[in-house]
């Protein structure tokens, strides 16, 4: 017999989703945590959409929230939260040409017309958590590969609309088309966001790493939305991958985010917090020209964060609701104003856009850069310091307290110059282990 409280009252899949947290994170083993969270299934009447195993542990599952919030009690529970929306941080287009990369291999304007550099950032992954990579884009070589998609052939998301393309259920319930396996974000209605910051990161000509591996996880759907639940997902299927990576440093790209004001550690944030000690993770400040203090990822000390500046070295704004967003929380500046990508229209095609979502990719490419200089082998925390320390200083206006610091690619020899949260309130001893090292539900 169904049992009562499985989802069946009609309301929107992001308002009875919840993503729950084991007790005993530090601890819980991750071959164990599938186990765990279908064994409460079973004591209780559900069943786990997704398992997060290598990451914030614990599970996803669609319950009214009546019996949601019942889990709260549980002693194995530390965290009960809605899930919620997540969505890419880039504006608007504009035709213009390029300039970023001249800009970041030299210290003052004007610009030298070129971009040096001693490094491609061959040997290093970036993982671009985005919304897909047109993967066949001649930019990319045959360097980019999908690593993850969330809305692959097996999705709960996805469902056939006829013979000529594949659709997906956004955020808001509509059908928009997105591509086919192995074509990025590239259709009929495409979000380019995902090609444009891959290629920002690593392309050939337009990227800062022409030489690195891009590494394509895709966690939002075409219009450029997706779940935290998706998010945590994708970066679990990253903490599985660099578990057999050797220690060799990568880089985490996350132009992605969504608003988050309170005080209290939100589920994507323990995840990031959870992964691999190689990883170094970039974030976009986000466009809303306000704090990046209120905005998650950007607001972790775990994260560089990225604002954008413009030409004149300015940081980017048009009025009091866009522009680059500033603060305390961000680490540097990177350009991100009229500046030039590839395009998911198809494998040749380029676009302009603006937007942080397109500066933190630069620091992914140069942080690649400084990896292949140290033949892989630097730690997160030397490579941030570096990029912070030989940032150039004193030259950006219109910063609003940010930190005057504008992101600089040193190996080169051309150039010089209420979202429904709640806590556990069980023991921190569940679950817990047996006598032969089975790990067990409390009662």
């Amino acid at each position: 017999m169904e049992p009562p409280w499985v989802g069946t009252d009609g309301s929107r899949f992001e308002n009875n989703r919840w993503i729950v947290g084991f007790n005993r994170q530090d601890e819980l083993p991750s071959q164990a945590v599938g186990e765990l969270a279908h064994q409460l299934g079973r004591q209780l009447g559900f069943q786990p959409l997704l398992v997060f195993e290598h990451v914030h542990r614990g599970f996803l599952v669609e319950l009214p929230e009546h019996p949601a919030r019942s889990l709260e009690r549980n002693p194995n529970i530390r965290s009960v939260r809605r899930d919620r929306v997540v969505h890419t941080l880039s504006g608007t287009t504009q035709q213009e040409a390029d300039w970023s990369l001249d800009r970041i291999d030299q210290r003052d304007l004007p610009l030298s017309g070129s971009y040096s550099y001693d490094y491609d950032g061959a040997g290093t992954r970036i993982y671009v958590v985005d919304s897909g990579v047109r993967l066949t884009h001649e930019r990319f070589g045959g360097r980019a590969q999908r690593v993850y998609d969330r809305f692959d052939s097996d999705s709960d998301y996805r469902e056939t609309c006829d013979t000529d393309y594949v659709c997906c259920v956004d955020d808001c319930g509509s059908v928009c088309p997105i591509p086919s396996p192995g074509q990025g974000d590239g259709a009929a209605t495409p979000n380019f966001h995902g090609t444009g910051v891959a290629g920002k990161a690593a392309s050939g000509v337009l990227g800062a790493a022409q030489g690195a591996s891009i590494a394509d996880v895709r966690v939002l759907n075409c219009r450029g939305a997706g779940m935290v639940s998706d998010v945590i997902d994708g970066l679990a299927a990253i903490a599985s991958l660099e578990s057999a990576a050797g220690g060799k440093l990568a880089v985490v790209n996350l132009s992605i985010g969504f608003p988050h004001t309170e005080a209290d550690v939100t589920d994507l944030e323990e995840a990031i917090r959870d992964l691999p000690s190689n990883l170094l993770l970039v974030a976009a400040a986000g466009n809303k020209n306000t704090d990046a203090a209120t905005l998650v990822p950007a607001r972790m000390a775990e994260v560089i964060t990225v604002g954008a500046s413009t030409e004149k070295d300015r940081r980017y704004w048009v009025s009091s609701e866009v522009g680059s967003n500033y603060g305390d929380a961000v680490d540097l500046f990177a350009p991100g104003h009229n500046v030039e990508m590839p395009s998911s229209e198809n494998d040749t095609a380029t676009r302009v856009d603006w937007g942080s979502s397109y500066s933190a990719p630069l620091v992914a490419g140069v942080a690649a850069i400084h990896a292949q200089a140290e033949g892989g082998f630097i730690s997160p925390g030397a490579l941030r310091q570096v990029l912070i320390s030989e940032a150039t200083t004193g030259r950006l206006t219109h910063l609003s307290g940010s930190p005057n610091r504008l992101l600089y690619q040193s190996h080169n020899t051309g150039d010089s110059g209420d979202d429904g949260s709640g806590s556990g309130g069980g023991g921190s001893g569940c679950p817990y282990q047996d006598e032969d090292g089975n790990w067990i539900m409390c009662p």
